[in-house]
Order: C-alpha cells, then structure tokens, then sequence
C-alpha cells in the first residue's frame, strides 16, 4: 500500500489510511467555530477543549 499524498498546497504530509487524511485536512479547514470569539477549531474535541479552557475555565484532563 502506497502512502496517500495530502492535496493541500505546501503541505507535503503523506497518510496511509483515507481516514487518517480526511482527519488532516480538518486542520487545513478547520470547520468547528466557537460561538463566542473568532478562533476556528479543526474538531469538535478541540473546539470543546477550547471553550471549556477559555470560556468556563473548567478543569484539564488532558
């Protein structure tokens, strides 16, 4: 199996699994938005991480 190129311009990155690419170009689009300031998130994880830290300064887990 050959390594899948990603297509972003100047990227460069190489993936073996279709999945494992999709979830990287997440983080070229970044399509999670946080209701509340401008910041874009590539994933909902990251966008939840982002609004407890920032928003409701809950604990970190991680």
């Amino acid at each position: 199996m050959s390594p899948i190129l990603c297509s972003w311009e100047k990227c460069g990155k190489t993936f073996f699994t279709n999945s494992d690419l999709n979830h990287h170009l997440k983080s070229h689009t970044k399509p999670f938005h946080c209701p509340q300031c401008p910041p874009q998130q590539a994933t909902k994880r990251l966008l939840h991480r982002h609004i407890n830290g920032r928003h409701f300064n809950t604990e970190k887990y991680y």
